[in-house]
């Protein structure tokens, strides 16, 4: 039962009480006029709240007897039925709410989708005349055409070459009614092709526009099929080609010309297209290559140039514009007979209307001497460059044009720098006289030679040998001359050390045969006859110089022995501590005499060495300590064992195994720092007049060297003037 039916059978009902007559609420006798649903909550909630305040006011009328109860019945029943329709109404309230807000926000969904189909459509609209203007202001025409060959579709490009409307062509026009008549049975047949096998590319015809005008176009067409493959319809292209065949036509006039001109000439002459295919040649190509015309026209000229140069020569014809139409290169061809030579190139790039480029004009000529005499040349600069005489090239005003490093380095500037020096600058004042009676002997003669001092950049004087060469350009002009120098310095040198050799060893040879000569001379007169003592003397003196002289030529067999390598070691186990002994009692007595002390400090330890040479070794070393220690002094003999890896030992001579090392320290005058390297060098003494006052030739420690070296053991020595001096070396 309804609320409302609740409310009406409450209001015609009677209730009966055993105090009161029953009360009667009529009915009206009119029926309800239906409402909507909204507006019947609406009449509910006032109806009942009209009962309420009339059961309150019945309540307020009668209050007493038994109508209380009927009022208060009636009053209580009202405003449950009241609570209940409220609640109702409320709940009811709510959702119409909920749904109204639904259904603003479907609303503004909606419009919001209008607005961007809106937007969309626009946006598709824009496309489509985008694509359509496109499509008609393509340069090149554009039609699809149905299977009986009826005009479907054409741009405004096409349109303007035939001179057409499209209201009168669309759907009404075969093309064929568009192409001329010497080209309709050519179209005829590759309608039916592109039909069959769906494209035809690069096809020529011509076609006739409304005043009757030919002209050529190039065509190129796709066909469009169902899922069965039969044909719907087309895609074509058209590309005016009437510019291009000016373009030939113009070349073709100027042919014959062209011929008369270029066939004769000794330069290879020809023509091609962009892609590489020869279009003319002329008789010198022809006769390089060894092929006839028809062999070259036509083909690409890339297989004949050599396959290193290939990508050279491509990339160099994509190089030309209208602005600077001419390149050139040169690069290897090979010939029909397989021979590799030489080309340059002159190629001019010809251009259509559009800038594009249609062919290309090229003048070669064959430059493999050239590149002979060029490679020949490069070979002889490299050579210059890199020999050991110094080379320049002086100008005809005497400067420096070119200097290779050799002449460079002698002098000790730089290259660069020397390039404009007058070349006499290098030359010391004393000896520019000299050189410029040289260069005018060479003026004279074409050559001179001369040995002058120079001084390099840091102020060294040196000495060279120069040759002067007069030099000529083509024309037999006189331009400078060329001027090959050689350093003769250590050559010199040489010379110093001979002459010093010849003054050391004629002293050490004259000096003990006259006291050889001398003490035999007095002994074999008798006069010591009755002296035994000085006689005794006498033969001393005699043996002791002979000994030397003995030493002395031992000294210089050695070295050249050692030089030529005809000595070898014999190697064999030996104590070290042993042959330091034996060295020392050796020359225990040359120490007695120089009043010096021979200390020695070793321990027993085992190495391999030829002991006869290891021997000699420490007694040179010992009898310089001894020659130039001060009386009274030690010298010190000893062994120690190093590891470079964990040693501290004070030695300036990097190791790199473990070895004994043997060191001999004298405390003499010292060695000069300057002095340190070259002592060791054959003939080389701290000071000439040594060999005099001291004796030696010069040889002791070149001597020593040598064989360590053969032993694998270095020799250095580390030295304080005034302090003296420490010999080591090292055997592992």
């Amino acid at each position: 039962m309804t609320i409302n039916n609740a409310v009406s059978n409450v209001l015609m009902k009677s209730k009966e009480c055993k105090t009161c007559e029953p009360t009667v609420i009529k009915h009206s006798s009119m029926d309800p006029i239906p409402l909507p649903k909204l507006y019947r909550l609406r009449s509910f909630l006032l109806t009942s709240t009209l009962l309420g305040m009339a059961g309150l006011g019945i309540y307020e009328l009668n209050s007493v007897g038994s109508q209380a109860h009927f009022t208060i019945g009636v009053r209580t029943i009202t405003n449950m039925g009241l609570i209940a329709i409220l609640s109702n109404v409320m709940r009811r309230l709510q959702k119409s709410h909920h749904d109204l807000d639904q259904m603003t926000q479907r609303c503004q969904d909606a419009l919001r989708l209008l607005d961007v189909c809106a937007v969309e459509e626009d946006n598709q609209l824009s496309q489509t005349l985008t694509v359509q203007d496109l499509y008609n202001n393509a340069p090149c025409g554009y039609h699809s055409l149905s299977p009986d060959g009826i005009v479907m579709l054409i741009n405004d490009t096409e349109l303007k070459m035939l001179g057409y409307d499209r209201a009168e062509v669309v759907g009404k026009m075969s093309f064929l009614e568009f192409v001329a008549p010497e080209s309709q049975l050519k179209w005829i047949e590759k309608f039916q092709v592109l039909k069959a096998k769906g494209i035809v590319k690069d096809v020529e015809i011509l076609l006739k526009s409304r005043n009757g005008e030919v002209f050529p176009v190039l065509a190129n067409s796709t066909a469009i099929t169902d899922k069965c493959g039969n044909y719907l319809s087309s895609r074509s292209t058209l590309i005016d080609v009437r510019k291009r065949k000016k373009v030939e036509l113009a070349l073709q006039k100027s042919e014959a010309q062209y011929r008369g001109i270029v066939e004769d000439q000794m330069d290879l002459i020809c023509r091609f297209l962009p892609d590489g295919r020869l279009t003319f040649v002329n008789k010198a190509y022809c006769e390089y290559f060894n092929l006839d015309p028809d062999s070259l026209l036509g083909k690409c000229f890339t297989p004949m140039v050599f396959e290193d140069d290939r990508a050279k020569v491509e990339a160099q014809f994509q190089s030309p514009s209208p602005d600077f139409p001419v390149t050139t290169i040169e690069h290897r061809a090979i010939s029909a007979s397989g021979q590799i030579g030489w080309q340059s190139w002159t190629n001019r790039a010809i251009f259509d209307e559009s800038g594009t480029i249609v062919e290309y004009q090229s003048v070669g000529r064959d430059i493999s001497d050239r590149k002979r005499q060029d490679a020949a040349m490069v070979k002889l600069t490299k050579a210059l460059e890199l020999a050991v005489v110094g080379i320049a090239e002086v100008n005809y005003l005497g400067r420096f044009v070119q200097v290779n490093d050799a002449y460079a380095e002698m002098s000790g500037y730089d290259n660069a720098e020397l390039i404009g020096r007058e070349w006499w600058q290098l030359i010391i004042a004393e000896d520019r006289s000299k050189a410029i009676r040289a260069y005018q002997t060479m003026m004279e003669v074409d050559r001179a030679e001369v040995e002058i001092r120079s001084v390099r950049k840091n102020g060294e004087i040196f000495d060279r040998k120069i040759v002067l060469v007069k030099a000529y350009d083509e024309n037999q002009q006189f331009v400078g001359h060329y001027s090959f120098t050689q350093d003769i310095s250590s050559c010199r040198e040489v010379d110093r050390l001979k002459d010093e050799f010849v003054s050391v060893v004629s002293h050490e040879l004259r000096t003990p045969l006259t006291s050889i000569a001398g003490a035999l001379d007095i002994v074999s007169s008798g006069i010591l006859h009755t002296r035994p003592q000085q006689a005794h003397r006498m033969v001393t003196i005699a043996a002791q110089n002979t000994e030397r002289l003995v030493r002395m030529v031992n000294d210089i067999l050695d070295m050249e022995r050692i030089k030529s390598g005809k000595i070898t070691m014999e190697r064999e186990q030996c104590d070290l501590a042993i042959i330091l002994q034996e060295s020392v009692e050796v020359m225990q007595m040359l120490a007695d005499t120089a009043h010096v002390e021979l200390k020695l400090n070793t321990d027993s330890v085992s190495v391999l060495v030829d002991r006869d040479r290891m021997i000699q070794v420490i007694t040179n070393l010992l009898s310089n300590a001894i020659k130039f220690s001060e009386p009274h002094t030690i010298i010190d003999v000893a062994t120690s064992l190093i590891d470079p890896s964990s040693s501290n030992h004070p030695v300036t001579f990097q190791l790199n195994k473990p070895s004994v090392l043997v060191s001999i320290n004298d405390r003499g005058r010292g060695i000069p720092h300057d002095k340190l390297a070259t002592i060791f060098e054959p003939f080389q003494q701290v000071d000439a007049s040594d060999s005099r006052q001291k004796g030696g030739t010069g040889l002791g420690l070149s001597i020593c060297r040598s064989i360590l070296h053969q032993h694998n053991a270095p020799l250095w020595v580390e030295s304080n003037l005034g302090e003296g001096s420490t010999f080591y070396f090292a055997l592992s």
